[in-house]
């Protein structure tokens, strides 16, 4: 439980000052309130970017760091929300096949998971997924309802920096428990594809990467868990990326570049690593 370091004046004005300058989700969502300002979100998301890199080891391979901070950049760019500063980074960790993002436009990849795409379009697809998070602001809605919007104003006034760290490591850790809704996976996967169009990505590479997931939770769970704990996969989800496809997604539109993904990220893994991934099912 947080401890109270504030006056309850304090807490009442700040209230009243959320209930004036909150303002609703960008158009694009279902229109939920949102009850947390963009510069306090950003504030936020500081916060806990500076806590996960207090608890997790980010990788090495400056070229691939490089690789995925241009790509997620391409897709930022054309998002439906710039007016924040988008961050990329990758956890050095080849059991998780995940990615999560921060409040305030922070985004993680694990080593797993870029071992498992094979191309920039895959990769792309789940940056611009995590992306459509950011944009439609599922993050502080979740954190609202988990935390109670009481305790999330405290949190966000607050200087205990002991706040910060207990719930990165709880909310965004491994085993992470802000789950999204379906709702919101599936929003945040129309907005991925939306914003894989406008890059210049084939948007079924977001098809082919979650049927690949699809696969994965049958065979291989365990390097699945914390993916699953934090977004759940749903045949719905493959039917409705199938069906926003259209005549558009040709090969006319493919900078996907395999093989440029291969000698840059996938071959550098490999050696960085002394070895291919492995397969729970192999």
């Amino acid at each position: 439980m947080f401890k109270t370091r504030m006056p309850i004046t304090r807490i009442a004005c700040a209230l009243v000052l959320f209930s004036l300058v909150s303002c609703t989700t960008i158009g694009i969502n279902r229109g939920q309130f949102n009850l947390i300002s963009t510069a306090e979100e950003v504030e936020m998301g500081n916060r806990f970017a500076e806590e996960i890199a207090k608890q997790h080891r980010f990788l090495e391979v400056q070229s691939i760091q490089q690789y995925v901070r241009e790509t997620g950049g391409r897709l930022a760019a054309v998002s439906d929300r710039t007016d924040i500063e988008y961050h990329f980074t990758v956890i050095d960790d080849r059991e998780q096949v995940n990615a999560f993002a921060l409040p305030g436009g922070w985004l993680y990849v694990y080593t797993g998971l870029l071992e498992r795409a094979d191309n920039e379009g895959e990769l792309a697809a789940v940056l611009a997924h995590e992306i459509g998070h950011i944009a439609a602001r599922h993050h502080t809605e979740q954190m609202t309802k988990l935390l109670g919007y009481s305790l999330l104003v405290q949190l966000v006034l607050g200087e205990d920096p002991n706040q910060y760290a207990v719930l990165a490591a709880q909310l965004f850790g491994t085993l992470g428990q802000l789950k999204f809704s379906r709702d919101d996976e599936l929003e945040a996967d129309r907005l991925g594809l939306v914003y894989l169009r406008r890059a210049g990505y084939r948007p079924d590479s977001m098809v082919s990467f979650l049927e690949k997931l699809q696969s994965m939770a049958r065979s291989e769970p365990s390097r699945l868990t914390s993916f699953l704990s934090t977004h759940p996969m749903a045949p719905v989800r493959v039917e409705q990326a199938r069906g926003l496809l259209d005549s558009s997604t040709g090969p006319d539109m493919s900078v996907q570049e395999a093989e440029r993904y291969r000698t840059t990220v996938v071959e550098p893994l490999e050696k960085y690593y002394g070895s291919p991934p492995k397969s729970d099912a192999g």
